[in-house]
């Protein structure tokens, strides 16, 4: 199976303090695998962007070229996946490699994961892609579509840092219940503007998302649920986007290219301390 190991290290600088060896901690690096097609990744497969171990660090203290130790370590890389499909004929996906992002100490960041989906069919996430992801030490995730991004079954995301989705459409398939909670939600579409068919009227499925911030960029629409709540314990703001595509007019009969706003079939609940536009937007 496949191994790819950009994992930080320690490199050795050939320097001594006190007869200890002087450690530059190296960050972990980037594995980016693009598929113009199909993209693969079978089980027992892995990628690792896993932070350096911890060393002890010296910097000086006072005078007489004292100095004080301290432990440090390099941070977690990322891992960025592009492909048009990785869905196999059974609806399953074949993203079941083992994504590695561990930090070794709590003030350095976890690693970053992106998809990013180049087809016009929908983007299926299942539970345990993402479950794969926050397992293995990742803390900030980026979900990207031309088209579609549409969540599966129960599933609960929770990033320390950030979740990015940018995408002109989220769906559900039927029955799904999706909770993504982060500190920054930024919810964008810098795709294109489209006009929706109305789906199952019956649907049952839930999304909420929740953080401190909540930045909504674009024109988003949400298909197939029946509540989508957005939640911001601060600021929730709202901010348009040039669409060359829009098909849109203003009152006057010209062409409406700046876009922006958040539409659901269903109930739509927005819940923050501050809702807003940011200047000059057309929301």
């Amino acid at each position: 199976s496949a191994y790819f190991d950009v994992s930080g290290y320690n490199l050795d600088t050939g320097m001594r303090i006190y007869n200890q060896v002087v450690w530059d901690p190296q960050d972990a690096g980037l594995v980016d695998i693009d598929s113009e097609g199909d993209l693969i990744m079978e089980e027992g497969s892995v990628i690792d962007v896993s932070g350096s171990s911890p060393v002890t660090l010296y910097r000086p203290s006072g005078a007489r070229r004292l100095y004080a130790s301290y432990l440090g370590a390099g941070n977690a890389g990322s891992v960025k996946l592009s492909f048009q499909n990785a869905v196999d004929e059974n609806g399953h996906s074949t993203l079941d490699s083992t994504y590695l992002a561990d930090k070794s100490l709590p003030n350095l960041t976890g690693g970053s994961f992106e998809i990013n989906h180049t087809s016009n069919e929908n983007l299926l996430l299942t539970p345990d892609v993402l479950a794969g992801v926050m397992d293995g030490g990742f803390d900030h995730l980026t979900l990207k579509s031309v088209s579609n991004i549409q969540f599966s079954g129960s599933q609960r995301i929770s990033m320390d840092r950030g979740v990015v989705i940018d995408t002109p459409v989220i769906s559900s398939e039927a029955l799904s219940r999706t909770t993504i909670q982060s500190p920054w939600i930024q919810l964008m579409n810098t795709e294109r503007s489209i006009d929706l068919v109305p789906s199952d009227p019956l649907s049952e499925s839930e999304i909420t998302l929740s953080g401190d911030f909540v930045d909504i960029t674009g024109d988003i629409k949400f298909q197939g649920f029946k509540q989508v709540s957005l939640a911001a314990e601060q600021d929730m703001r709202l901010t348009d986007y040039k669409y060359d595509n829009s098909t849109k007019t203003y009152e006057n009969g010209q062409p409406r290219k700046w876009l922006g706003g958040i539409s659901a079939e269903h109930d739509l609940s927005l819940t923050a301390a501050r809702i807003y536009p940011t200047t000059n937007s057309f929301i």
